[in-house]
């Protein structure tokens, strides 16, 4: 069988392939399974269809779509095209600014209208718009400062990137702090410690959670978490009464049920005559 070839015959010549099942080579043999006819080619449906868009008069790949609107349909999820594109020009500031709405007036928010990152702020040729914005207007960032928005109303924040105040690039609106200020308890709607750092005496590393860093709060949910002192069948797996061994992985394997288990196994090998 090793030998074997195709038994199909084809416009007349036998097909040379090996045969893999039921006398058959894989190609008809697959056809056999579509078809019921290892002879029949099945036409694929989408081969001359054109895409469904009006006017569009190239193949459909998926969905009804050729690759062009399917793949704008991907990375937009609507075929319309009505989003406005930005046209750069060689005055780098000029662009910037029209990508403000300053509608709101100067002692209102101006909402940054062009990319947002996923945190909700604004960016610019890479960089946070809000901080392009006071460079413009002001001037650099003291060295080791950051910018508060101090439009932001913790009271009524939505938390994340859905904050409004985030967009904001109004100069007027951006203070240089700290870091530490920037996210104090008077700035942050959880209400973390005043100092913002570790409650950890000693320890001086940024808060993250219930007072602790990182660090610490790992280590309070690993000490958190009390280790089992007896297995599935209740035999004991620690105090004199244990008789466990560590496999390779840390896991404590209980010697008592592999006994019980082993003995198991023996009486129906002898139950079943097998001695």
């Amino acid at each position: 069988m090793a030998d074997a070839t195709c038994s199909v015959i084809e416009n007349g010549t036998p097909c040379p392939r090996p045969a893999i099942a039921r006398g058959w080579c894989n190609k008809h043999y697959v056809r056999w399974q579509r078809t019921g006819d290892p002879l029949i080619v099945r036409a694929r449906k989408a081969a001359d269809r054109p895409c469904s868009v009006d006017d569009c008069a190239d193949r459909a790949i998926g969905r009804g779509l050729c690759r062009r609107h399917y793949m704008r349909m991907y990375t937009r999820g609507t075929l319309d095209l009505t989003r406005r594109q930005f046209t750069y020009t060689d005055d780098t500031e000029a662009d910037f600014w029209r990508l403000v709405d300053k509608s709101a007036g100067a002692d209102g928010c101006w909402l940054w209208l062009g990319t947002l990152t996923v945190q909700g702020y604004g960016s610019w040729l890479h960089a946070p718009a809000h901080r392009i914005s006071y460079r413009y207007e002001v001037g650099e960032v003291p060295k080791g400062l950051v910018l508060d928005h101090v439009c932001h109303d913790p009271k009524d924040c939505p938390r994340g990137a859905p904050c409004p105040h985030r967009r904001c690039v109004n100069p007027a609106h951006l203070k240089p702090v700290t870091h530490a200020e920037n996210v104090s308890s008077q700035r942050s709607r959880g209400g973390r410690p005043s100092n913002d750092v570790c409650s950890v005496e000693g320890c001086g590393n940024p808060y993250v959670a219930r007072g602790l860093c990182s660090k610490h709060w790992q280590a309070a949910r690993r000490m958190s978490k009390q280790p089992m002192t007896t297995c599935s069948n209740g035999h004991p797996l620690a105090g004199p009464d244990a008789d466990v061994r560590v496999d390779g992985r840390g896991h404590r394997i209980c010697r008592h049920c592999k006994r019980l288990a082993a003995a198991r196994r023996k009486a129906a090998a002898a139950a079943n005559g097998e001695g």
